[in-house]
């Protein structure tokens, strides 16, 4: 799979739900591999600091806005 837009990404995640989404953010000349998952209606964010955080979808969409991935895997 080629990149991905930030929304299409999170329609990836919650429809598959309690699963792992590795995907790698590309952002101009940044890279940064980010572990999601969606689990009972909540999205859960872990990024290269190891740090998991909950965050709202709406709230993943708006910061990401401009952003692109590439889903390395699905577990």
């Amino acid at each position: 799979m080629g990149f991905i837009d930030t929304n299409k990404l999170i329609k990836i995640v919650t429809t598959n739900s309690n699963k792992f989404v590795e995907a790698r953010l590309r952002f101009k000349n940044i890279a940064a591999t980010h572990f999601l998952i969606f689990v009972n209606n909540k999205l859960f964010d872990e990024g290269i600091d190891g740090e998991e955080r909950e965050v709202s979808i709406d709230d993943f969409v708006n910061h990401y806005e401009n952003c692109y991935w590439q889903i390395d895997n699905l577990v």
